[in-house]
C-alpha cells in the first residue's frame, strides 16, 4: 500500500529535534513534501477504487461509501500537512506569535481527530465489505 512507502520518513519526524528555526523550517518542508506525495498516491488509489466496475448494487454502495470516506481521510491528511507547515512560518517572538502557534496547534489537533474518526469509519466499512463478501 502507498502509505508504507512513506512510513519511514513520516516516523523520522516524530523523533526530530531541530536545533534552530532554519532546521525546523527544513524539517517541516520535508514533512509537507512527504505528505503531499502520500496524498497524491492515495488520490490515485482512490480513483482506481472508484473506477472498479461492479454489478452488485450492495457492492456499488460499499465502493462509493469507501471512496467518499477515503477522500475525506485524504483531505484531513492534506490539512495536517498544511497546518504543520504553517508552524514554521510563525515567529514565536512576534507579538502574536504564541497566539498563532496555539491556533495552529488546535487546528492540528482537530485535524488529527477528524482523520482518526474517518479512519475508524473506513476500517468499519472494510469489515462490512469483507463480511458481505463472505456471505452470512
Amino acid at each position: 500500500m502507498a502509505h508504507k512507502k512513506y512510513e519511514k520518513d513520516l516516523d523520522s519526524f516524530k523523533s526530530s529535534k531541530p536545533s534552530d528555526r532554519n532546521a525546523l523550517k527544513g524539517m517541516v518542508d520535508k514533512y509537507k513534501q512527504t505528505v503531499d506525495a502520500l496524498v497524491k498516491d492515495l488520490q490515485a488509489i482512490n480513483q482506481e477504487v472508484k473506477d472498479v466496475k461492479l454489478a452488485d448494487k450492495e457492492l456499488i454502495t460499499y465502493r462509493d461509501s469507501y471512496a467518499v470516506s477515503a477522500s475525506k481521510l485524504n483531505q484531513e491528511l492534506s490539512n495536517l500537512g498544511t497546518n504543520v507547515a504553517a508552524i514554521a512560518t510563525v515567529d514565536p517572538k512576534a507579538p502574536d506569535g504564541v497566539v498563532k502557534i496555539r491556533k495552529i496547534t488546535q487546528d492540528i489537533t482537530k485535524t488529527i481527530q477528524a482523520g482518526n474518526d474517518e479512519n475508524q469509519k473506513k476500517t468499519k466499512l472494510v469489515g462490512d465489505i469483507n463480511k458481505y463478501c463472505q456471505g452470512s
